[in-house]
């Protein structure tokens, strides 16, 4: 099956208020991070991405509580036309727990698997810094911002070995 991981990045928590800085994504043969100063060509790329490549699975952890509502108010908002995703969005958090209240943070996932900890100097926040043609081979930097979407891969496939996903 045909599965990309993604995470965005906001300037906060509130998609009607705060703008995606970036989106982070993950699929088997490939990493990547769509950012920009303008907010409108980090989606038109990731939705022209997810077009170009037709996956069977958008995955992401909590996405159903965060990521997937900042897509949409957002894409909204500037009139973007969307990929085809109806049915496709998998919150990994959501199928563990049953639901989005019980307490669960991707880094305890973090610890389950035994993965370790980056330790950069840089934190999510810092992703702007990419926005420089001079910054973007900041190795450190890039490595952090691609964690959760690697944290959020291996769990993904722990949940496919494990038989919770087809």
């Amino acid at each position: 099956m045909k599965a990309l991981v993604f995470d965005i990045s906001s300037e906060g928590l509130e998609p009607v208020q705060h703008r995606i800085v970036g989106i982070t994504i993950k699929t088997e043969l490939e990493e990547k991070i769509f950012t920009d100063r303008e907010e409108t060509k980090v989606l038109v790329d990731f939705w022209k991405y997810l077009n170009d490549n037709n996956f069977e699975m958008i995955i992401g952890f909590n996405s159903n509580g965060f990521d997937v509502p900042f897509l949409l108010v957002r894409s909204v908002k500037y009139g973007l036309k969307m990929a085809n995703v109806k049915d496709k969005f998998m919150d990994l958090r959501k199928m563990i727990f049953g639901d989005e209240h019980r307490k669960g943070k991707l880094q305890d996932f973090q610890n389950l698997l035994g993965i370790e900890k980056l330790k950069s100097g840089f934190a999510k926040s810092h992703m702007s810094l990419l926005w420089d043609e001079k910054a973007r081979h900041i190795e450190n930097l890039n490595d952090l911002l691609l964690q959760d979407v690697r944290i959020t891969w291996e769990l993904y496939l722990k949940m496919k070995e494990v038989g919770m996903i087809g």
